[in-house]
């Protein structure tokens, strides 16, 4: 009966933090709370404050960077409508990196929701990253880099334990990325239980 307390009292705590964390709408709020990588060019929104025409364009980005690897890749499938769906659901966030000269063009983005981690067992508040995507033209310039630190430090902010995503095996170029920021297999991930599927889920503790 106490462990049945305490694992409620931990599932309350956790889903506090995901509402609080739930109400940071855009990047003046996130300044508030003292982070120190700010920049210019980097904005953090609400999907709901976007335009059609700049949601197309985040849409078509992922197209050209994920659709010909989500079709040889086992137990995905590529739909534009349902990633439509997806990125700007009213739960997501997104963080918009524009380019430093010409401020009308994005040169990638990331987009995350604050979440429960429904697999462990006591429940855990969670960044999951659902995309990061640059610009071809754009990428190997570091903005990969900074995207993944922002959301570090504010995940940490936020008191989210960690950050998760899914990678596709056949993205050799994004499993080193999340390998050398120290990003590991998660638990939950599909291999360690024996399923055989074209993706990984992959984590990084906040909590260290």
């Amino acid at each position: 009966m106490k462990r049945k307390l305490e694992q409620i009292e931990n599932d309350k705590n956790a889903s506090d933090k995901v509402k609080k964390a739930s109400l940071v709408r855009n990047f003046d709020e996130i300044l508030k709370l003292g982070l120190a990588t700010c920049h210019e060019n980097i904005s953090i929104v609400h999907s709901s404050t976007t335009s059609e025409a700049f949601r197309l364009n985040l849409l078509n980005l992922t197209k050209v960077n994920m659709k010909k690897m989500y079709k040889v890749s086992k137990g995905v499938k590529w739909s534009e409508s349902e990633k439509y769906k997806e990125l700007f659901s009213k739960r997501s966030r997104l963080l918009i990196y524009f380019d430093e000269v010409h401020k009308d063009i994005v040169n990638g983005f990331a987009h995350f929701r604050f979440e429960m981690d429904i697999d462990n067992d006591p429940l855990r508040p969670i960044l999951y990253l659902y995309e990061l995507q640059i610009q071809k033209t754009a990428q190997r310039k570091g903005i990969g880099n900074k995207i993944v630190h922002l959301l570090i430090t504010l995940g940490k902010a936020l008191e989210m334990e960690k950050i998760m995503l899914t990678s596709l095996k056949i993205n050799e170029n994004a499993n080193t990325f999340y390998k050398n920021f120290g990003f590991e297999l998660d638990p939950s991930t599909p291999s360690k239980w024996g399923i055989e599927v074209g993706y990984e889920i992959l984590s990084y503790p906040l909590t260290k």
